[in-house]
């Protein structure tokens, strides 16, 4: 039985592993922003047409209202990095032997799923802030902030969620929840 009464250790784990993860390799190298900005900013670009243009390693989508940058920063890196301990962590509770086998299935899961949400994340922060009345002094970076937040967050939740009950019944074992 998956036995949740000590879920401190392994959640330390996965905040230690995101950022010795993200700096690790955001310091050493620097191009892998580049695996998640080109492709958040080419699978925007052909859902929207918007045109995409490249200025100084930096991704230029030019809509008709404001003129978006897909950058480091919103590159998508740091929930990849999330999504993937997460997964991994609802892996670990089901067995370590499993959680390590599945390393590189939910690396390229993680990265698909981390680019398809980001672009939905550009997306959609453009459509609300323009449904925003001008009145409404909200700059961009705080709105897109706010629906990363309201995607990414469920999304986490979900993910761990299904991979919880998806090992647990592939091997039969009944998840015992504390009350």
């Amino acid at each position: 039985m998956i036995n949740y009464k000590q879920p401190v250790i392994p959640v330390l784990v996965l905040i230690v592993y995101i950022v010795a993860a993200e700096s690790l390799v955001l310091n050493f190298l620097p191009g892998v922003s580049a695996l998640f900005c080109c492709p958040t900013a080419w699978l925007t670009h052909a859902v929207t047409g918007w045109p995409l243009s490249m200025n100084d390693s930096v991704y230029v989508l030019e809509t008709p209202a404001i003129i978006l940058r897909i950058t480091e920063k919103c590159s998508g890196f740091s929930f990849f990095l999330t999504l993937h301990a997460v997964i991994l962590l609802a892996l670990a509770f089901k067995s370590l032997r499993l959680m390590f086998i599945s390393i590189l299935p939910v690396l390229a899961a993680s990265y698909v799923m981390a680019i398809l949400l980001n672009a939905c994340r550009v997306m959609c922060s453009y459509q609300l802030k323009n449904l925003l009345p001008d009145s409404f002094i909200i700059p961009y970076a705080g709105v897109h902030l706010f629906i990363g937040a309201m995607i990414f967050i469920p999304f986490l939740i979900f993910a761990f969620m299904i991979t919880t009950v998806a090992s647990s019944q592939e091997s039969g074992v009944r998840i015992k929840h504390k009350t």
